[in-house]
């Protein structure tokens, strides 16, 4: 450890709570893996570091904030209002260097030099360190790969990219986060009855790989980590899953990547141990394509886990739009796929985004029907979304023109949100049929536990904004008229929708949560879940169960 370099560092990861806009924040305390990566890396070269995750539980201790040389933020897009915010308010109180990351200020940067003097586009740890000790030694850092910045004349400069990492061998300690809870009996009733919702989880992350050799055209993995498939040492995976479940009192733990099953010998070097050390009795979460199902010994060692979850990406059930997006697989094969999953006691979590080109609002109910019919057992249905000005500004490319947008509220790029005009569909009705659609699967599937979806209070207000901007853009057959679009720029995108979200339907959603679940086996067995098993060397421990998010 070089105990030279003292410099005094915040990281901040915020968490928009304005308006409820996101799902998955209401109901696990979660951190954001890349932030935690670059906040071990600065404490392991000899920062004074703080990392408050506000998706975590974290409380910001600004006293200590304003005191820091430099003040990170890693920011996520629908986070990105909370972040500039916070920024400005460092700025005011603070004559601390600001630099931001994340997936936003890859594809945004332009947008956060308004509120920060750097930007850390893609992976994190090695652009700023480099940048770190650029300006530490007194240099200006405007030569380092992988940022961007504004100059004295306020021209903004976007570098060449920095090259990916190869060694991914450093471990990381999620107790570097500032106040992350660990899950007790006492917390969850106080967290209930304090905040009148349901309590969060303490669910703790893992990432075993980077990067993605898929060219979904939706995605940006490929970009922001790369597109060949980086292996993390298994034996530094499970170290981190081991201290995770100690420190936190769980058995659950969530892979972050994109498709953990892509190489079966890597993901078998972390599962087979994991079941020897724990006797199977984990609840994991991975993502994975549905070509796992010719992965046999792969299957095997999932089957020998009580609880899993596969975050499975259809994307769609219409052929025409899985050739839009270069998906690479057809749905011909789906059903066969679920019922093989199915028989290996395996839980999928279908992954659906609507409103591509060609979707319809009968193949969007085509699909519904098939969340159903094929027993998945949780659905997300989200809507296609993209970043405005990216291809422009970067050079990624864009699935959706600039001039199709409806706005740029980062808030309400979460998916859960129709931010753009579709071609077939006008945007207040595939945001209904979003709603609609969910509500339907949770409501007849009786053998899932019952999802609580605070963004509704959100979304209703919001189709009637959408009703307002669709008008003469849409023909009697709701077929866009795009031509009528086509001088629209970034520029003109306003950058704030005014919601004001329905407390009605949130009471009303809480309500609902709380009595489908009342009758509901399921609930009642990861209830029981919660409290239960005990760790390797005997102490007693709470397992969060299947954690669903």
């Amino acid at each position: 450890m070089n105990t030279r370099k003292c410099a005094r560092i915040a990281l901040i990861t915020p968490i928009e709570d304005d308006i409820p806009v996101q799902v998955s924040a209401y109901k696990a305390w979660m951190p954001r893996y890349g932030s935690v990566a670059v906040a071990q890396a600065l404490k392991d070269e000899g920062y004074e570091i703080r990392h408050y995750c506000e998706h975590s539980g974290s409380i910001i201790d600004w006293d200590f904030v304003y005191s820091c040389d430099y003040v990170c933020f890693s920011l996520m897009t629908f986070c990105a209002y909370r972040g500039y915010r916070q920024a400005d308010r460092v700025r005011a109180n603070s004559d601390a260097r600001i630099i931001f990351g994340g997936c936003h200020a890859t594809v945004a940067p332009e947008d956060c030099l308004n509120h920060c003097d750097f930007v850390i586009r893609n992976e994190g740890e090695p652009a700023t360190l480099e940048l770190l000790d650029a300006l530490k030694s007194g240099r200006d850092g405007t030569d380092i790969k992988g940022i961007s910045y504004r100059d004295d004349e306020g021209v903004h400069h976007h570098n060449p990219d920095h090259e990916f990492m190869n060694d991914l061998s450093h471990p990381i300690d999620i107790s570097i986060i500032e106040g992350y809870p660990k899950n007790r009996p006492g917390r969850f009733l106080w967290e209930t009855i304090s905040r009148c919702q349901i309590p969060r989880i303490s669910l703790p992350v893992a990432q075993s790989s980077r990067g993605c050799v898929h060219k979904c055209k939706f995605c940006m993995v490929k970009y922001e980590l790369g597109s060949q498939y980086r292996e993390r040492p298994a034996e530094v995976v499970l170290e981190e899953i081991d201290r995770a479940f100690d420190y936190l009192g769980s058995r659950t733990i969530f892979f972050v990547d994109n498709d953990f099953t892509h190489n079966t010998d890597h993901a078998l070097a972390i599962l087979e141990p994991l079941i020897e050390r724990y006797d199977g009795h984990l609840t994991i979460y991975i993502f994975s394509r549905v070509e796992v199902v010719k992965k046999p010994k792969l299957l095997d060692a999932l089957s020998r886990i009580d609880n899993v979850y596969i975050g499975m990406g259809f994307e769609s059930t219409n052929d025409a739009t899985l050739s839009q997006f270069s998906k690479g697989q057809t749905q011909s094969g789906f059903e066969a796929d679920v019922r093989l999953l199915h028989e290996r006691g395996l839980n999928i979590h279908g992954l659906f985004i609507f409103g591509a080109d060609a979707d319809t609002e009968e193949s969007l109910s085509e699909t519904v029907s098939f969340a159903l019919d094929t027993k998945l057992y949780t659905v997300g249905f989200s809507a296609l979304y993209d970043i405005p000005g990216k291809e422009k500004t970067i050079g990624i490319p864009q699935i959706i023109p600039d001039h199709r947008f409806i706005h740029r509220d980062w808030r309400l790029f979460t998916g859960h949100f129709v931010v753009f005009f579709p071609k077939q569909i006008r945007p207040s009705r595939l945001q209904k049929l979003i709603i609609e659609g969910q509500r339907h699967f949770f409501r007849k599937n009786r053998e899932t536990f019952y999802q609580y979806f605070p963004v509704y209070a959100s979304s209703e207000p919001y189709c009637l904004y959408l009703e307002e901007q669709e008008k003469d853009l849409y023909d009697s057959d709701d077929r866009l008229i795009e031509e009528r679009l086509l001088n629209r720029t970034y520029a003109d995108l306003p950058d704030y929708v005014p919601i004001k979200p329905s407390h009605w339907v949130k009471t009303k959603e809480i309500g609902e949560f709380l009595a489908q679940n009342a009758l509901r086996r399921t609930a009642w067995k990861m209830l029981s879940r919660n409290f239960r098993l005990t760790d390797r060397s005997g102490r007693k421990t709470i397992d969060p169960g299947s954690v669903q998010l």
